[in-house]
């Protein structure tokens, strides 16, 4: 599907990872706003969103997320090298991925890797509407 939009526009879609980046340097954000002279939108830079591109594991985080030991030491660069880089490696060399079945091998990555890049890049939740550290119930339906 993001090809098809990227075809869509004429644009060529991002290269895939090679390996999975550290995410160990400056993320700058930036958001549209509009010109008021001429009503064009210009991107200017956000420095309210802009940061590490690894979110640290503030307090509210951890309090959040069960003060898991773990999170904590994802979100590190040791935490990556140890973890991360080094089960993501294993995952690609054809002697480690041939030697299980699909269905081993595809809960290995969902279970590992693909829950762990989640947790490294994610932020302290906060509600929609008040902005205030909270996690939604898991069975909340909510629009917002």
């Amino acid at each position: 599907m993001l090809r098809e939009v990227y075809a869509g526009n004429g644009d060529e879609p991002p290269a895939a990872w090679a390996t999975i980046p550290s995410g160990l340097g400056p993320q700058i954000a930036y958001r549209p706003e509009t010109d008021p002279m001429t009503g064009q939108i210009e991107f200017v830079l956000d420095p309210e969103n802009s940061g590490l591109m690894v979110p640290p594991a503030t307090p509210d985080f951890m309090r959040l997320t069960g003060r898991s030991d773990f999170l904590f030491f994802n979100k590190t660069a040791r935490g990556f090298r140890s973890n991360l880089a080094q089960l993501a490696a294993r995952l690609r060399r054809p002697e480690f991925a041939g030697a299980l079945p699909l269905g081993a091998y595809g809960n290995l990555i969902e279970f590992t890797v693909h829950n762990w890049m989640h947790m490294r890049w994610a932020s302290t939740p906060r509600d929609p509407e008040t902005g205030a550290p909270s996690v939604r119930d898991p069975f909340d339906l909510s629009p917002k």
